[in-house]
């Protein structure tokens, strides 16, 4: 053991002692500027007086009681809180100065100030580094699992104080540790998957891209599908199906789907949703009169803007001319049918339903008719000429089955009252004319075919003692559903009255009439022209599908047909447009002839109608009838 070490082992007593008295004189060098304990004071001589030696004892024991109670007042740990264990580092460097000193005195001297600086660094850092007993076990526990902090760095919370220099004192002091690679690991950046080398298949990332919402657009898209979708769910499952008794959750949720169909927006949103058909399930089973018109408004509504076919099948499976067969026989304003007691509606619901009902009536749906009210009768009828006109031939025929009992009373009523001028007659007009033009015959009852075209007479009937009219559209409706309707012999009989026969003559000599003066004035109207050639053809029909016809007709109105067409030689070419129509009355002309073969014939008449065969020819061959009619004038000669 060397003699420093030694000298840190013995009493500090025995220190001083040898110190006074100069026993390790010998083993030190004399240097008057020695730091330490001893460079404040004086060498001490060798020779001393008894008495001096007797105080200086007394002052020895003094200064040692001193230098034992200032040291163990240094050793004292303070009271606070217990610090860390003393760090390697910190005994490496009071060792080191030990090693140094050159004597023993100063090398006592150094010891007492090193283990001052030692105690009082040790004080400082317990007063600085408190808070590393909260950071020492998470580090020991992240160091068990080192592929965890290969993946995140060391987390401090707010309650922790940092600094930069505690933050060097902790990494130097941790490289003396056990866990040399611990505190490397947490310095090193996190590590980073490698990019995708260019030999990957890129399939992945496409379809990833294609399902991945790429802006903040298609964000905000995707949600507004997603609370219209819950909207329309909301809605439907309100609506339900019908039952027995009205529901007012039914009735409210079908108003409040008739309103918003209104904005095109949210009509798109319900064209597009999975369970829109689901409003039609069950719908000949509908009893409630307010439900039904609010149903009825909801179809008018929703197909007079979109095509869905698909809705056209769920209706056409839950038959829905039954359920439109009972609303027809309601005549009776909606909203007054609301305000019932029976009817059992709230105020608010009969707000609601008035709100429909106006948006109804500013739709452009009624033909020019300016209306006031709307009756469950009204909308369904609109709602089945629509269907008449969008579903194929043999649904056609199934709905028109289904509403034939009602449809059929309210036809008759209509013929025998003077109903022009309402919306439910013209409605049904079209619905008509729909069936003509989307059936063939088919092998009907005669009763049933007479009560038709009986029916059909009476409109004719009434149409041409007012025409021309300014309702344009219905007029030539009607005329439309005759031509379509006179197309055989059984029914073509059924217009063979004399009354209607003159009628049909008036309105031909007025409107040759009409047009050439419109021709002279340069006002020609093309409506009445259009309506004037198919009144001619309604005679043709007749006076060809049916002899009897031709001899109802009386002498004086051939005259007026001929001195009308004879006008037509000297001014009109046959190849104009109102030639053809001068052709038409040409071959009317002709099986009138035949029934009166006692009148003379006009001698360019048979000329007239062959070469209306040669240009039919270039466009088909349907002239089979008119060379049959020329061979028969022919013979009259």
């Amino acid at each position: 053991m060397s003699p420093t070490r030694r000298a840190l082992k013995l009493p500090l007593s025995q220190k001083l002692t040898w110190t006074l008295h100069g026993i390790d004189a010998k083993d030190s060098k004399s240097n008057s500027s020695e730091k330490g304990f001893t460079d404040s004071h004086e060498t001490v001589s060798e020779a001393v007086t008894p008495k001096a030696s007797a105080a200086i004892s007394t002052s020895t024991a003094k200064l040692e009681k001193g230098t034992e109670a200032k040291i163990s007042s240094i050793s004292k740990p303070p009271d606070t809180p217990p610090t860390r264990r003393r760090r390697l580092i910190d005994a490496l460097a009071a060792e080191k100065s030990i090693q140094s000193s050159p004597s023993p005195s100063s090398s006592q001297n150094h010891n007492i100030g090193g283990l001052d600086h030692v105690s009082n660094k040790e004080h400082k850092h317990a007063r600085v580094e408190r808070p590393s007993f909260r950071k020492e076990a998470p580090l020991r526990r992240a160091g068990s699992d080192s592929s965890v902090l290969e993946r995140r760095r060391v987390k401090f919370t707010y309650s922790q104080s940092r600094s930069f220099i505690q933050a060097s004192q902790e990494s130097s002091a941790a490289e003396s540790t056990d866990y040399p690679s611990l505190m490397d690991e947490i310095d090193e950046p996190i590590k980073r998957p490698p990019s995708p080398t260019p030999d990957e298949d890129d399939d992945d990332d496409d379809l990833k891209n294609k399902v991945a919402i790429r802006s903040v657009h298609e964000l905000r898209r995707a949600g507004a599908n997603n609370r219209s979708s819950d909207e329309v769910d909301d809605l439907l499952s309100r609506i339900g199906a019908p039952g027995s008794l009205a529901s007012s959750m039914r009735r409210n949720g079908l108003c409040e789907l008739a309103s918003k169909l209104q904005k095109k927006e949210f009509m798109n949103q319900f064209r597009d949703h999975a369970s829109r058909d689901n409003i039609a399930k069950g719908i000949r089973h509908e009893k409630d009169t307010i439900s039904g018109f609010l149903l009825a408004a909801i179809f008018v509504i929703f197909l007079s803007a979109e095509t869905a076919p698909h809705l056209l099948h769920q209706l056409t499976e839950n038959r829905v001319g039954l359920w439109l067969s009972n609303l027809i026989m309601m005549q009776e304003d909606v909203t007054a049918i609301a305000a019932h007691k029976s009817a059992n509606m709230s105020r608010a619901g009969r707000s609601a339903l008035a709100g429909v009902k106006s948006a109804l009536l500013e739709m452009d749906l009624w033909q020019g008719y300016k209306l006031q009210q709307l009756s469950p009768r009204t909308i369904s009828l609109q709602l089945l000429s629509m269907l008449v006109r969008l579903l194929d031939p043999h649904d056609v025929r199934v709905l028109l089955d289904d509403t034939f009992a009602s449809f059929s009373q309210l036809r008759s009523s209509f013929a025998k009252d003077d109903s022009r001028d309402e919306v439910d007659y013209a409605l049904t007009i079209l619905i008509m004319e729909a069936e003509s033009n989307s059936t063939t015959p088919a092998e009907e009852p005669l009763m049933k075919i007479r009560q038709e075209m009986s029916d059909i007479a009476a409109f004719l009937q009434s149409t041409l003692q007012c025409w021309p009219r300014t309702r344009h559209n219905i007029d030539a409706t009607l005329l439309k559903l005759a031509i379509n309707t006179t197309n055989n012999e059984t029914r073509a009989a059924a217009l063979q009255t004399s009354q209607l026969m003159s009628s049909l003559v008036c309105c031909i000599t007025s409107g040759f009439s009409s047009v050439q003066s419109a021709i002279q004035n340069s006002a020609f109207e093309s409506n009445i022209y259009d309506e004037l050639s198919l009144i001619l053809g309604i005679m043709i029909n007749v006076l060809e599908h049916c002899s009897d016809a031709r001899t109802s007709i009386h002498a004086d109105e051939i005259d007026k047909l001929v001195a009308t067409w004879s006008e037509s030689e000297r001014s009109i070419e046959t190849t104009s447009k109102l030639g053809i129509a001068y052709s038409y009355l040409a071959i009317i002309l002709g099986y009138l002839y035949l029934g009166h073969t006692a009148l003379p014939l006009p001698s360019g008449l048979v000329p007239a109608i062959q070469h209306f065969i040669n240009i039919n020819k270039t466009v088909n061959n349907k002239t089979a009838e008119l060379e049959h009619l020329v061979y028969s004038l022919t013979r009259l000669r």
